[in-house]
C-alpha cells in the first residue's frame, strides 16, 4: 500500500514448492543385502515479511520501476522418503530484494514482471524419523544455503487511483 505516492509499505507472502518422486529405487546395502523401496522429496518453503517498496514512474507515466526490500521469517519443511519416511523442518531470517516494472494498460490496471531474490541459510534443522524428534545445529562450514531467485509476470490492480 502506497501512502505517499511513491513509497509504499506493506506485507510479503511466498510459497515454493518442489517435489519428486522414484517408486523403485535400488538401496545397496551390503549388511542387510539390497532391496528396492521408494526415495522421493517434498520441499515446502514459507516467507513472510515486512516489505518497503519504492516507484518511480517514467515514459510519461506509462511504466513505473518498483524497487523493494523485505526482511522476514521463513520457514521450510521438507517430507523425506528413503525407505522410512523422516521430516525435516527449520526456519530463519530471510531477505528479500524486488526489481518490477509496471506496464500500464488503463488508469487501474498494469501488466508486470518482477525480478526477486531471496536470500536465506538455514543453521540448524530438526528431524522427525518414526515419532523420534532430534535437532541438529549445524557447523558453520556446513550451513545450507536456500537462496532463490524467480521472475513472475502477471497483472496489478491499483486501488488508489
Amino acid at each position: 500500500m502506497f501512502g505517499k505516492r511513491n513509497n509504499g509499505f506493506g506485507l510479503h507472502y511466498k510459497h515454493y514448492l518442489n517435489q519428486n518422486k522414484n517408486d523403485s529405487y535400488l538401496y545397496v546395502d551390503s549388511i542387510q543385502g539390497n532391496s528396492i523401496g521408494e526415495l522421493s522429496d517434498k520441499i515446502n518453503i514459507d516467507f513472510i515479511g515486512a516489505s518497503y517498496l519504492h516507484k518511480t514512474t517514467f515514459f510519461n507515466n506509462k511504466m513505473n520501476l518498483l524497487l523493494g526490500i523485505t526482511g522476514g521469517y521463513l520457514f521450510y519443511n521438507k517430507n523425506n522418503v528413503r525407505i522410512t519416511e523422516m521430516l525435516i523442518t527449520g526456519n530463519t531470517f530471510g531477505m528479500l530484494y524486488s526489481i518490477g516494472v509496471d506496464f500500464k494498460y488503463s488508469n487501474k490496471l498494469v501488466f508486470g514482471a518482477d525480478f526477486n531474490l531471496l536470500q536465506a541459510t538455514m543453521r540448524k534443522y530438526t528431524y522427525d524419523i518414526n515419532g523420534v524428534k532430534l535437532t541438529r545445529a549445524l557447523d558453520k562450514d556446513q550451513y545450507e544455503n536456500i537462496s532463490r531467485i524467480d521472475l513472475s509476470v502477471g497483472f496489478r490492480y491499483y486501488l488508489d487511483r
